[in-house]
């Protein structure tokens, strides 16, 4: 799946982003197509999941579509909240109702195989439910890999044990408990058995693993410093799994496996590409959820409001403000959606970009922006003193 990007750059390689599956009763399967391991190095270190961590088949399941034949991995962190990869929902930008209807979520517990699609998806309003980094990943350098996650409500509470617990970690202590065999990756992976989670433990990570030059990685990539590269073994199929440390207490996670970082080279004669060379794997990816924690904790507490009217009634008073560009016509699209993420970014908030209902009484009672940043206005900045919005 990687893609040559002139000599010497790189991509990021999404697992699972073309994959086919046909539908079976509701349950995704595999095609006729020989799956291959997406990035495993050295030795394929995959096996079952241990006894002691059988309790992860009641929060790591299968986000799939199967109008769009995608799947992926995605994991618990609420009764009714999932964490996966946004390039598995959105697929070039599409952030159309009709498509995040379409989706399921899917575990395998002990007492048998629990479904759930994603909330507001029998009104077409899921996309009011989803909370995302980005919707149009970027796959060739810069690299924003540090966007690619989303957060999901589910419409039925389909997860054990209130889901998994998250910590925010930094990339020392990431790399201090990789040295001492801690960090492991659990999800499902295409060339894995059929639907039997994989178990890769005892990942190397860092930013000084062998052959990954740290001057390479910023250059590839934005905000590199939210980013886990890791080499646990993966998988079609393992974007959106979760990145684990065993504690003392058990489980939790520290990140979202993303893709597979890849150096393409090409040798080039009076402007012409004349030689291809076969790709190199430096590492995996995953998003450091200490990048998003704050904002996950608000979206698993928002209650969002859905109806037209609430919607228009957002979009009058950030036009009011100058935030948002435009029509009052009780659409959640992009634009307003920007305008929400300048709102909260300029007033201290966790950015989640969603008309909460909270968000609407802090609106409704005139709070004054001092500066507008980018979001909706394309970048523009402005001084002063927003206008109150109308009751």
């Amino acid at each position: 799946m990687a893609a040559p990007a002139g000599p010497g750059r790189s991509v990021l390689t999404a697992p699972s982003f073309m994959a086919a599956f046909q539908s079976h009763r509701g349950t995704p399967r595999a095609d006729r197509l020989a799956p291959i391991p997406v990035a495993v190095f050295g030795k394929d270190e995959r096996g079952p999941l241990p006894e002691r961590l059988q309790r992860l088949k009641g929060a790591i399941g299968l986000v799939f579509n199967n109008e769009a034949r995608t799947v992926c991995s995605g994991f618990c962190v609420a009764p009714d909240v999932i964490l996966t990869a946004s390039h598995c929902l959105f697929h070039g930008g599409d952030r159309s109702r009709r498509s995040l209807s379409s989706f399921w979520f899917a575990l395998d517990r002990k007492n048998g195989r629990a479904f759930t699609q994603f909330s507001g998806h029998g009104n077409g309003t899921s996309w009011l439910h989803v909370m995302s980094g980005t919707v149009r990943l970027k796959v060739k350098p810069p690299i924003d890999a540090v966007d690619d996650w989303a957060a999901v409500r589910l419409a039925k509470p389909v997860c054990q044990d209130d889901g998994l617990p998250i910590k925010a970690l930094s990339g020392e202590e990431l790399a201090a408990e990789a040295a001492a065999g801690h960090l492991f990756q659990v999800a499902y992976h295409r060339d894995y058995k059929e639907w039997e989670l994989a178990y890769s433990q005892g990942c190397e990570a860092g930013g000084t693993l062998p052959g990954v030059k740290p001057q390479t990685v910023r250059r590839d990539f934005t905000a590199p410093e939210g980013l886990i590269l890791h080499k646990c073994d993966t998988g079609e199929a393992s974007s959106g799994g979760p990145i684990l440390i065993e504690g003392a207490d058990g489980p939790f996670v520290v990140g979202i496996n993303v893709g597979t970082y890849v150096q393409s080279r090409v040798l080039l004669q009076n402007g012409r590409v004349t030689k291809r060379f076969s790709p190199h794997m430096l590492a995996n990816t995953a998003v450091n959820l200490a990048m998003i924690a704050e904002r996950v904790r608000a979206f698993g507490t928002a209650e969002v409001a859905t109806s037209e009217a609430d919607l228009r009634q957002f979009q009058t008073r950030l036009k009011a403000m100058a935030l948002y560009a435009g029509p009052v016509d009780g659409d959640y699209g992009e634009l307003t959606r920007a305008a929400i993420i300048a709102y909260e970014r300029a007033e201290g908030l966790p950015e989640t970009g969603l008309p909460t209902r909270a968000l609407a009484e802090r609106l409704s009672g005139g709070k004054r922006v001092e500066e507008i940043g980018d979001g909706a206005q394309g970048g523009r900045k402005r001084k002063g003193r927003a206008k109150k919005a109308p009751n």
